[in-house]
């Protein structure tokens, strides 16, 4: 069913990830880990059973950990080279389990390790990683937690096919960081922001105000899942991009230049929750922000309609994640085709399924910035 036309349930589920360290008798399920995936950015790409067991064989304790959602594993952290930590830098090998991709596991993963190691090894100072230079999820995710990009070792790392790849080098010190799981800047303190989650009847039909559609109650809206005291968060109708939104201002205000200082001061801290939430939940490279009101001032069919022979235009953002790579939420894809360029809008409808489950995950994240994912 079209998602426009149905009410979406505020439904709020979201990931809650803990890491267990392995256990003596993790062997057999390590292997089994290893070899019911395909890892196309490590060497090699598909484990034998004999290469995952020669693996399991040197783990030891205190050194791997499962990386679990609800009780279920979604995959591995693995350190390295702790042996010189006082000398040298740790590094650690991560795997996300194929059908948990793309959901922000890696980004929060890598800031869980960075914590970990500063906090159990008083001697670290620094902690390195290395990726395949043209692994973008795993690049974004290092730059999310704090590591600096540091260089590139040409042909450097050897494909499955034989042909031979760069390797890009990332490093992260303890003065560094490292970041916090959700930023925290500006002249607003993010945490005090209070956002209050809707929770619309399923069967609610939409009561948009005839004057100003931006103007209608969070209550009379399906699709207005998140309030504050000064704005309304939407899940965008066209969802080109998944986690699409708009931020709209409560009070009817005509342009940027009429806000207050503090609905401004309010939309920036409101922003730097949803930006985090789409990069951390739903694996976004980076998130686009535009005020474009243009559709006020048209001739034909303005929206919201003219009033008294004059445009009526009411201040609301346009917030779009973009996606380096193809990503999956709840069996379905997107691929970002643009990415790098402007978004050139598909007009993309959504069932309301998996409209419930963006809102679930968006609005978990943006009302709860403190919780460590």
């Amino acid at each position: 069913m079209p998602f426009l036309q149905t009410c979406i349930r505020a439904r709020i589920i979201s990931i809650e990830l803990d890491f267990a360290p392995f256990q003596a008798d993790d062997a057999d399920r390590f292997v089994a880990f290893l070899v019911g995936d395909e890892w196309p950015f490590h060497a090699p790409s598909r484990m034998t059973i004999h290469e995952a067991r020669a693996s399991a064989a040197e783990l030891r304790p205190g050194e791997a950990f499962w990386i679990r959602d609800a009780g279920v594993d979604v995959g591995t952290i693995r350190l390295l080279d702790l042996d010189d930590i006082g000398e040298g830098a740790p590094m650690f090998d991560l795997r996300i389990a194929e059908r948990h991709r793309g959901r922000g596991i890696g980004s929060s993963s890598t800031r869980w390790i960075a914590r970990h190691v500063f906090d159990t090894y008083p001697d670290a100072h620094r902690i390195e990683a290395t990726t395949r230079a043209d692994n973008d999820a795993m690049r974004h995710a290092l730059e999310a937690a704090g590591f600096e990009f540091e260089g590139t070792l040409r042909s450097s790392w050897r494909r499955d096919d034989g042909s031979w790849a760069d390797t890009a080098i990332f490093g992260l010190l303890r003065h560094d960081g490292p970041t916090p799981a959700w930023p925290a800047t500006g002249s607003t303190d993010d945490t005090s922001l209070d956002v209050r989650l809707l929770h619309p009847d399923p069967g609610q039909s939409a009561h948009l105000d005839p004057v100003c559609v931006s103007c209608t109650a969070p209550g009379d809206d399906p699709i207005t899942f998140a309030v504050t005291e000064r704005w309304k968060v939407v899940l965008h109708p066209d969802q080109t991009t998944p986690g699409s939104l708009l931020i709209v201002s409560l009070r009817h205000v005509a342009k940027v230049g009429d806000l207050t200082t503090d609905e401004t001061e309010e939309f920036f801290a409101l922003f730097r929750r949803a930006e985090a939430a789409l990069e951390h939940e739903l694996g976004a490279a980076h998130v686009t922000l535009s005020c474009l009101r243009n559709w006020a001032f048209r001739s034909d069919d303005p929206d919201p309609p003219w009033l008294d022979g004059r445009p009526n235009p009411h201040v609301h953002w346009h917030l779009v994640p973009r996606y380096a790579e193809p990503v999956t939420i709840d069996d379905d894809t997107f691929v970002d085709d643009d990415f790098g360029h402007e978004l050139v809008w598909r007009g993309r409808r959504i069932s309301t399924h998996l409209a419930d489950v963006l809102i679930d995950r968006i609005g978990r994240a943006m009302a709860a910035p403190s919780t460590t994912r």
